[in-house]
Protein backbone atom coordinates (compact mmCIF):
# COMPACT_ATOMS: atom_id res chain seq x y z
CA UNK A 1 0.00 0.00 0.00
CA UNK A 2 1.06 3.65 -1.20
CA UNK A 3 0.96 6.52 1.99
CA UNK A 4 0.53 10.48 1.69
CA UNK A 5 3.85 11.76 0.43
CA UNK A 6 4.90 8.76 -1.55
CA UNK A 7 6.48 9.46 -4.87
CA UNK A 8 5.22 7.20 -7.65
CA UNK A 9 5.52 7.24 -11.49
CA UNK A 10 2.56 6.73 -13.74
CA UNK A 11 2.86 3.44 -15.70
CA UNK A 12 -0.35 2.77 -17.26
CA UNK A 13 -4.14 4.36 -18.13
CA UNK A 14 -6.29 4.59 -15.46
CA UNK A 15 -9.41 2.60 -15.88
CA UNK A 16 -12.03 6.47 -15.00
CA UNK A 17 -14.91 4.09 -15.24
CA UNK A 18 -17.67 5.92 -17.71
CA UNK A 19 -15.18 7.14 -19.65
CA UNK A 20 -12.62 4.11 -19.79
CA UNK A 21 -8.85 3.94 -19.72
CA UNK A 22 -8.02 6.93 -20.05
CA UNK A 23 -4.12 8.95 -19.52
CA UNK A 24 -4.81 11.68 -17.58
CA UNK A 25 -1.55 12.25 -16.47
CA UNK A 26 1.09 11.26 -19.23
CA UNK A 27 2.69 7.27 -18.45
CA UNK A 28 6.32 8.34 -17.10
CA UNK A 29 5.43 11.22 -15.09
CA UNK A 30 6.52 11.35 -11.66
CA UNK A 31 4.39 11.97 -9.11
CA UNK A 32 3.61 12.45 -5.51
CA UNK A 33 0.79 10.69 -3.78
CA UNK A 34 -1.63 13.48 -1.59
CA UNK A 35 -4.40 11.13 -0.69
CA UNK A 36 -5.38 7.88 -0.44
CA UNK A 37 -8.92 6.41 -0.28
CA UNK A 38 -10.72 2.89 0.15
CA UNK A 39 -13.39 1.44 -1.78
CA UNK A 40 -15.81 -0.81 -0.37
CA UNK A 41 -14.35 -3.56 -1.87
CA UNK A 42 -11.43 -2.76 0.17
CA UNK A 43 -8.90 -1.39 -2.45
CA UNK A 44 -7.21 1.50 -2.51
CA UNK A 45 -6.89 4.26 -5.13
CA UNK A 46 -4.66 7.32 -5.34
CA UNK A 47 -4.72 11.41 -5.73
CA UNK A 48 -1.80 11.66 -7.36
CA UNK A 49 -0.29 15.56 -8.29
CA UNK A 50 2.51 15.50 -11.38
CA UNK A 51 5.62 16.88 -9.87
CA UNK A 52 5.79 19.43 -12.66
CA UNK A 53 3.78 20.97 -15.08
CA UNK A 54 0.33 19.70 -14.40
CA UNK A 55 -1.06 21.32 -11.39
CA UNK A 56 -4.18 18.90 -11.57
CA UNK A 57 -4.59 15.70 -9.44
CA UNK A 58 -6.21 12.36 -10.49
CA UNK A 59 -6.82 8.95 -9.01
CA UNK A 60 -4.86 6.00 -10.17
CA UNK A 61 -4.88 2.49 -8.63
CA UNK A 62 -2.00 1.35 -7.36
CA UNK A 63 -0.90 -1.43 -10.07
CA UNK A 64 -1.14 2.07 -12.26
CA UNK A 65 1.61 3.58 -9.92
CA UNK A 66 5.56 2.33 -9.61
CA UNK A 67 6.59 3.84 -6.32
CA UNK A 68 9.92 5.72 -6.89
CA UNK A 69 13.39 3.72 -5.47
CA UNK A 70 15.84 6.08 -6.07
CA UNK A 71 19.25 4.89 -6.12
CA UNK A 72 22.38 7.86 -5.86
CA UNK A 73 25.94 7.06 -7.08
CA UNK A 74 28.42 7.80 -4.07
CA UNK A 75 30.99 8.30 -6.84
CA UNK A 76 32.44 11.66 -6.98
Amino acid sequence: MLEINDVVKVISATDSGYLGAREFIPIGTVCRVVNVEKEKDGSYYYEILPLEGCRDSFYYLENELEKAIWKFDNKQ
